[in-house]
């Protein structure tokens, strides 16, 4: 594993705001481009400290504390920060903001009350008053001087801009110079970047402003739920036709189906199915269909149900028809449920995982391995690749992403049309010489891609997959796949075995209590409908 240099932050934030520069130089504001003209001319120390404050949590830091053996004369670069406003020294603070920076016997010097030695330091907290000059006292107490962080939003900024979400930040950047994740070579240049306007821009920073709040949803109540989905950008005004606009109304009814989920919990059905008829996104409507199930509003329900049994995704179809049945008292719809073929093994007891020691058992019949969703998704991944990694508008907005920004959209295909027909002809070549396929394999092993797993022994399953499997299994199997990507990327059976006579089943297996789950069960129909061997392994351990 590569060993970092001692400054590879500071090069790491370069590349960060250098890249923003050149991409996004249009929609910055005056205050952020001067943030970007300024740092660039601060002293490599000057540097190095800001991107080390910005890089901690919080906003205060105490002047001794800062000790980074890389820089060479802290005090100065604190008085070139404070030049550029880019921190400063607060006149005020609030208690939460303090308490947290200063230790129990700092404290404890400001409280001047006998006995509380003993006591825990977040008790010391009761002590304290926001009307009490504490800034001052506190300060003669440690013997200490603060600074404050006077740019994170405009950082926050840059880092939007360049990884398009709230969620990534620098260390992306060491995983990556470490070697633990590898990345595909695609591009990314101002033609193809995320952002196109600065409302969009504005837009997702208020949709994430308001998101940070998220972590802490179990705790609010009811009016403090509907509160919070009043602060969050309203859907009409993220609803434009762009791909940043309908990726931000995508998040934005994530977030509102994360609050309607909470208010369901705590009771309030009413509220939760008023923000649910917000949203079309799953599972709006299928926590719809539960609530008003919950309700008895019978004929609401059935005129949902029906909606999407027309419309809907196999996971919503299957939930709507399974309701009808219960509202009207009758198992008909369970009758005609599919069953998949069922056998039983008598195994020793072990150790191993179930599935590993039924694939042992099997192994006197051919080659048996534990493959799950890796078999099917891997080699889609290696079929599609070049689909996944397309050079289209806003897909690929910085060097740290495994996949491309719109995969979970319904729209994603529509913008690769090309791509996904050109991946049925690679299929198709290389069901005839897997030679190809291997080869690819080889080439692209190692970097990161959303459906393929690297593990070992993936060679030789694909290897026997290509000469076992019939092209039109692999077929309908990727062209479900593409219809619904995030709902269908999971609920493979377990084992594949490939006999010693040719040909391969796939294995779902099932210890002591164990059920088919309903993405596994949406698979056993599929597989049955187009003649895929496949059937339920019932293991019973032996005394």
């Amino acid at each position: 594993m590569n060993q970092p240099a001692p400054l590879y932050y500071l090069h790491n934030f370069n590349a960060l705001i250098n890249t923003v520069y050149s991409l996004y130089d249009d929609l910055i504001t005056n205050e952020e481009r001067h943030f970007y003209q300024c740092f660039s001319s601060l002293n490599t120390n000057a540097q190095a400290l800001l991107v080390r404050l910005l890089s901690r949590k919080g906003a205060f830091f105490r002047t001794q504390k800062l000790r980074y053996n890389e820089i060479s004369d802290i005090p100065r670069a604190i008085d070139i920060l404070l030049g550029c406003e880019f921190i400063f020294r607060p006149l005020t603070a609030r208690i939460e903001e303090l308490f947290p920076v200063f230790t129990k016997a700092e404290w404890l010097k400001v409280i001047n009350e006998k006995g509380l030695h003993a006591c825990k330091k977040d008790v010391l907290k009761g002590y304290l008053s926001e009307g009490d000059d504490l800034l001052p006292a506190i300060l003669a107490a440690s013997c200490d001087n603060l600074i404050k962080l006077n740019c994170r939003d405009i950082f926050n900024t840059y880092k939007l801009l360049f990884f398009g979400n709230g969620r990534q930040d620098l260390t992306d950047f060491i995983t990556r110079d470490l070697g633990v994740f590898r990345y595909e070579d695609y591009l990314v240049h101002k033609q193809s970047r995320f952002f196109n306007s600065r409302q969009q821009l504005d837009n997702m920073l208020h949709y994430y402003a308001v998101q940070e709040e998220f972590q802490h949803l179990k705790a609010y109540n009811t009016p403090e739920l509907v509160s919070l989905l009043s602060r969050l950008p309203d859907l009409q005004a993220a609803g434009g036709e762009s791909y940043v606009d309908k990726l931000l109304n995508r998040r934005i009814q994530g977030a509102y189906i994360q609050i309607a989920r909470q208010l369901e919990r705590l009771g309030s059905l009413d509220t939760a199915l008023s923000i649910y008829r917000l949203c079309d996104l799953p599972p709006s409507r299928e926590r719809q269909v539960r609530i008003l199930h919950k309700l008895r509003e019978s004929d609401q329900l059935n005129k949902l149900c029906k909606a999407i049994i027309l419309d809907g995704s196999e996971a919503e179809k299957r939930v709507a028809k399974q309701f009808i049945a219960k509202f009207k008292q009758t198992d008909k719809a369970s009758s005609k449920a599919y069953k998949p073929p069922f056998e039983v093994f008598e195994l020793k007891q072990s150790e191993q995982r179930v599935e590993l020691a039924l694939a042992a058992h099997l192994s006197k019949h051919g080659a048996c391995f534990y493959v799950e969703n890796q078999l099917f998704l891997s080699l889609f991944g290696l079929v599609f690749w070049p689909t996944i990694f397309a050079d289209v508008q806003g897909a690929f907005t910085h060097k740290f992403q495994y996949k491309p920004h719109d995969l979970s959209d319904v729209y994603f295909t529509d913008r690769r049309k090309k791509e996904i027909s050109q991946g049925w002809r690679r299929l198709e070549k290389w069901l005839a010489q897997p030679d190809l396929a291997l080869a690819f394999f080889n080439k692209k092993q190692g970097i990161a891609n959303p459906f393929v797993t690297w593990v070992e022994g993936l060679e030789q399953v694909l290897t026997l997959a290509l000469q076992n499997i019939p092209a039109n299994h692999f077929e309908v199997v990727f062209q479900r796949l593409w219809s619904n990507l995030k709902e269908n990327s999971s609920g493979f059976p377990d084992l594949v075995l490939f006999p010693k006579e040719g040909g391969y089943t796939l294995i779902e297996v099932k210890g002591p209590g164990d059920r088919v789950q309903s993405n596994q069960a949406r698979w056993f129909e599929y597989f049955a409908e187009h003649g895929i061997p496949h059937k339920v392994a019932g293991v019973v351990w032996l005394d």
